[in-house]
């Protein structure tokens, strides 16, 4: 039993790292800062940070420059 549980945990590992992709959250994140700035945008960038916290786990993050 404990022999046939330790081959599944590494593969739930697994799916559970790709099943957290980027693509779900970037349309998310660049939809409120749309909403944020409108006017006042000079110009947005895209930022991938990749953090080695658990199993290669990449966030997205759009850096917006607002002209003031």
């Amino acid at each position: 039993m404990l022999a046939s549980a330790t081959p599944n945990n590494p593969r739930d590992s697994l799916s559970n790292s790709k099943h957290a992709p980027t693509l779900q959250p970037l349309p998310t994140t660049f939809s409120l800062f749309q909403q944020h700035c409108s006017r006042k945008v000079f110009w947005c960038t895209f930022m991938q940070l990749k953090f080695f916290l658990h199993a290669n786990y990449s966030s997205s993050v759009v850096i917006c420059f607002v002209d003031v």
